[in-house]
């Protein structure tokens, strides 16, 4: 989150900007429109994808990218490069970004506790929240996630990192959403009960 400056364009997400930049392109289409920024890149002809050949250039683009090496989808043929672009680097990010997502969902919410018991746990999360910010991704989403890290910290008696990451998850999801939104009030509380224990820790 920054400011603004004269004249910046401001660009609005229409789509889900975790997608890969084929499906956004798709995506985007049925908006009438093509995208045309560093993230997206060259997306000139991005239906070669939704023909027969979907599911095994989708293998072939996420084995690649696995590897470091990028695809590029041009009338009708993929061409593997060793792309180092913007907008290579960005596909990267959010294809981890995916996988750190799958890795943890089922460890989030209701079943936090269970998160909070696993060892990688806290560290997959500090790298999707490392990864959304970096991306740019300032949202519900991050929110979220410092959310639950603040949780798994309070659970371990990390007090002072737990009221850190609950003072950024509160930051994010004020700017995003406004402290009217319904969930706030649950993000404020959990927050000032960290707060409460930070507090005795460090006077004890």
């Amino acid at each position: 989150m920054r400011d603004i400056g004269t004249g910046e364009e401001i660009s609005v997400g229409y789509v889900d900007v975790v997608h890969g930049r084929e499906l956004r392109g798709w995506e985007l289409r049925h908006y009438g429109f093509v995208c045309g920024c560093v993230a997206c890149g060259d997306v000139e002809d991005v239906s070669f994808f939704f023909f027969s050949s979907f599911s095994f250039l989708s293998t072939v683009m996420w084995f690649c990218a696995r590897r470091g090496v990028g695809v590029v989808v041009k009338d009708g043929m993929a061409d593997i490069t060793q792309e180092k672009g913007f907008a290579y680097a960005t596909a990267q990010h959010r294809l981890q970004i995916q996988e750190l997502e799958r890795e943890t969902w089922m460890l989030r919410g209701r079943r936090l506790l269970d998160g909070a018991r696993e060892p990688q746990f806290a560290t997959k999360m500090l790298r999707l929240a490392g990864l959304l910010q970096q991306e740019g991704l300032w949202d519900a989403r991050l929110a979220a996630v410092f959310f639950d890290l603040a949780l798994v910290c309070e659970v371990h008696g990390d007090f002072k990192m737990g009221l850190a990451a609950g003072e950024r998850a509160l930051l994010v999801k004020r700017d995003c959403q406004g402290v009217d939104f319904p969930e706030y009030a649950k993000y404020a509380e959990a927050v000032e009960r960290i707060r409460v224990k930070r507090r005795r820790e460090v006077e004890a």
